[in-house]
Parts: structure tokens; sequence; C-alpha cells
């Protein structure tokens, strides 16, 4: 069975080779739609399947193993120049690759001597060249979509293209609020400086947890997070929970650098709760998602109780009886509490 973050690598490398399929048959549709195609289209196709295939490896591999994409970025010059020089070698690379393979279809030799004097003909070809200018302006638009779907994620960035929440919505969605501890401290004790780069190592720990677990962003406040998901991705696994159980495991293993190059580690408390909201983008310029509901202000009061009962996780009975399984994790319950600003009780659990 494949990890979780190499389950993510993966989609990551897929997202690219998808991308490059589709622009090279959009590119293939439009260039040759009515036109004389000057080889044959099994040829044609097949050859451009396969510049796809190994542009959309090269790419993926590229950015997720060695500029590490779940890492920030680098600067924009910077990255500009060495994408531009990695794309622009890769994409004649592969035709090259290309090239050897269908000869090699053709004749018993991959390099014979007549190969110099058909690279030369074939490097004096407008079409050619035109294939290598689309290749190259799409290598640049696919890592920019990549960007934009890490930034909001995949479902958000497609229900924004379709529309989906310019009118209010109704969801029944899982709410996991995350807070750091002793964050006032932390921040007095490390500085302005080390204390943002201590949080931006911490938040991105976190949201590479998150979408390891089909989980979204939904907002990063202050020194806290909140992370939801839809109901119906965890009808078969509580996946709030094994994203819980991946940050404890996460932060164990990396308590040693984090003490290394702060001298503390990040220790936190989480809610979980269950409840209909009304989703909705707000604002006009520079507008968001939102999410509006009693359930956000439930799940903030269940965190601020970690400090009242001493836990490190609490949930609320809706979320404890919604879930398939604990995912070998444990409910006690704590008891029936009013929260502030709610009339009715809430039945309260420790998850341990």
């Amino acid at each position: 069975m494949l990890s979780r973050i190499n389950q993510r690598k993966l989609r990551s490398i897929g997202f690219y080779v998808l991308g490059w399929g589709m622009v090279t048959i959009m590119y293939l549709f439009v260039r040759f739609l009515g036109r004389e195609i000057p080889l044959p289209t099994s040829i044609l196709v097949g050859a451009g399947l396969q510049f796809a295939l190994l542009s959309g490896l090269s790419q993926g591999i590229y950015e997720v193993f060695i500029l590490r994409d779940d890492r920030f970025h680098r600067p924009l010059l910077e990255s500009i120049i060495f994408r531009s020089l990695f794309h622009a070698t890769m994409i004649f690379c592969n035709l090259f690759i290309v090239y050897l393979l269908w000869q090699n279809t053709e004749s018993t030799e991959m390099l014979g001597h007549n190969t110099p004097k058909e690279l030369a003909g074939i490097l004096e070809q407008d079409e050619l060249w035109a294939f290598v200018g689309f290749a190259f302006a799409s290598s640049h638009a696919i890592t920019f979509v990549r960007s934009v779907n890490k930034k909001f994620g995949s479902r958000v960035l497609l229900n924004a293209l379709l529309g989906k929440y310019q009118d209010p919505t109704e969801e029944e969605r899982v709410f996991m609020f995350i807070d750091l501890r002793s964050a006032t401290t932390m921040a007095e004790d490390l500085g302005h400086f080390s204390y943002s780069a201590f949080l931006r190592d911490y938040f991105r720990l976190v949201s590479n947890c998150c979408v390891e677990n089909s989980g979204e962003v939904y907002q990063f406040a202050g020194d806290g997070v909140i992370l939801t998901w839809t109901i119906s991705t965890c009808r078969k696994r509580a996946k709030p929970l094994n994203c819980y159980r991946d940050l404890i495991v996460c932060f164990r293993n990396t308590r040693h650098r984090f003490e290394r190059k702060y001298g503390t580690y990040p220790q936190f408390k989480v809610a979980f709760h269950v409840g209909r909201v009304i989703a909705t983008e707000v604002g006009n310029f520079g507008s968001e998602m939102a999410y509006h509901g009693d359930a956000l202000n439930t799940t903030a009061r269940l965190q601020a109780m970690c400090n009242l009962l001493k836990k490190e996780a609490l949930a609320s009975e809706s979320f404890v009886r919604k879930m398939p399984t604990l995912e070998g994790f444990r409910a006690e319950n704590q008891g029936s509490y009013q929260l502030k600003g709610k009339k009715g009780d809430l039945e309260v659990y420790c998850i341990e």
C-alpha cells in the first residue's frame, strides 16, 4: 500500500501528465482540422501522445521531486528562469526521444548515417518550431494552473470556475479547528521574524496532512488553522481523524528539527464538529469562499474548552455519531456543557 504522501505525489505527477495530454490533443485538433496532414493520422496521434506522456512525467518529476512543490515557491524571477531553461531542454529532449522511437519502428537502427541530415531537415520545418513554441507556452500554463490549484484546492477551483457558490448553498460539513499552544509566549521568545518562519513551517506541514486526507484548508487565522471536509468524503473513512493522527506523527517526527531551528516545537489542540453551513463567495474584488453558520461557532467554543478540560482533542456528539469509525481513537464522554452563546447543552467527547 502506498502511503498518503506518495499518493499525493503520484496525483501531482498525474496532473502534469493529464495536462500535457489535453494540450497536445488540443494542438493536433486545432492545427490539422480540415487541413492536409503531413503524416498518417496514427503516427501523428501516437507520436503526440508519446510526447505528452514523456513531457508530463518529466515536468511532474521535476516539480514534485526536484523543486519539491509541497514546499514554498522560490523567488519569482529565479523560478521563471530555471523553469524556462528546464522546459526548453525537456521539450527538445522529448521530441528527440519520440523521433528515435518512431525511427526504430521503421528501421533496425535507431541512429543511422542519415540521422543527422534528417534531423537537420526536421529543424528547418516551420511546423516543428510552431509546436515547440506552443509546447513552451503550454508548460508554463500548466505550471500556472497547478499553482492556482494548489492555492485554492481542486474542488474550490472547479466550483469557482463553474460558479457553484455565487449563490449561497447549504452543505453539511466537518470542521477541524487546530490551535497552536503557547503561541503568545512563543512569539515573544522567538521574535517576529523567527516566529513567522516557525508558523510558515508549521502551516506547511498542516496543509500537507490536510491535502493527503482529502481535506480543504478553509482559513489560516493567526496561529490557528481551520480545516474542513464535506460529509460525503467521510462516509467510508473518518478522514479528519486520519488527518489528526498524521499531524501527531508528523510533528513527533519533526520535533528535533523544530527544536534545533527554533528551540521549541509545535504543540496544538484540536476540536471536531459536524454541522450545516451556508457556503458562498463573499466580496467583489479579491473575493473568497466563506462558510456561515453555527457549526463554526460551536467548533470554536469546543476548541476553547480544551484548556478548561485539559484535553488535546475534543469533539461534539454529532461528530462522533456521524463518523463511520474512530480510526483507532477512543471517544470518552466528558459530560454535557452549555457553550457560550448557545441555548442548549452539547455532549462533549474527548478523542484519545
